[in-house]
C-alpha cells in the first residue's frame, strides 16, 4: 500500500511540473501577443507606405528612361567597333 502512495504522490508531482511549464509557456506567449497588439498598424500608415512606395517606383522608371534617352544619343560607327575588336586581339596575343 506505502508503494501505491508513492507512486501517487510522484504522478501528481510530475502533473505539477507539467502545468507549471505550461503556465510559463502561456505566459510569454501572452507578452508576445500584448507587444503585437500594442504595435498595430493602421490603415493609414499603411496607405502610406503603399504611396512612398509607389513614388519611389515613379521616380526609378522616370531615371531609367532618362538614362535610356541619354544612351541613345551616342552613336557607335564602324570605325569605333573594329578599334575595339583589334584592341581585343591584341591583348589577348
Amino acid at each position: 500500500m506505502a508503494n501505491e502512495d508513492e507512486t501517487v504522490d510522484v504522478e501528481e508531482e510530475n502533473k505539477g511540473i507539467k502545468t507549471k511549464k505550461h503556465d510559463s509557456g502561456a505566459a510569454d506567449l501572452e507578452k508576445v501577443t500584448d507587444y503585437v497588439e500594442d504595435e498595430e498598424i493602421s490603415g493609414q500608415t499603411i496607405g502610406d507606405v503603399m504611396k512612398k512606395m509607389s513614388d519611389r517606383k515613379t521616380k526609378e522608371r522616370q531615371e531609367k528612361q532618362e538614362r535610356e534617352r541619354e544612351l541613345s544619343k551616342v552613336k557607335i560607327t564602324k570605325e569605333d567597333v573594329d578599334l575595339i575588336v583589334s584592341m581585343v586581339f591584341l591583348r589577348g596575343s
